[in-house]
């Protein structure tokens, strides 16, 4: 269980720690930066309660409430956390609007499923 809690928080550093080096390879200005840390506390607040919510009414046999919810965040959590690094390199061009959404966008989806994978973990 130790060994799954490192690995959320392993992805919640890797966001905190090279948003703000990633959004400002991609244009955005360092002064407005701080919108780019909103969104995910905004997302987490939104998440954690409709997973509470929805985990509670979830059964699936052998596997529990909860680890439905861990087999799909983990590994979506860490395919997020891969391309994130990669937002502009996928065909928007440095300095565009459509890679600042798409990193936002990033941002956004790999909150989620971090805490799609850690709220089912402090329940087990």
């Amino acid at each position: 269980m130790t060994f799954g809690f490192f690995g959320v928080n392993m992805a919640f550093s890797l966001q905190g720690a090279n948003m703000s080096r990633i959004a400002q390879t991609l244009g955005a200005d360092p002064n407005q930066l701080g919108f780019f840390f909103v969104f995910p506390p905004l997302m987490g607040m939104v998440v954690q309660p409709i997973l509470g919510r929805m985990s509670d009414k979830t059964w699936m046999g052998r596997f529990g409430r909860r680890m439905p919810y861990l087999l799909i965040g983990i590994p979506l959590a860490a395919i997020v956390t891969f391309l994130l690094p990669f937002s502009g390199s996928f065909g928007f061009g440095y300095e565009s609007l459509a890679a600042l959404i798409y990193m936002a966008t990033a941002v956004c989806l790999m909150d989620v499923f971090s805490n799609i994978a850690m709220a089912p973990f402090r329940m087990v």
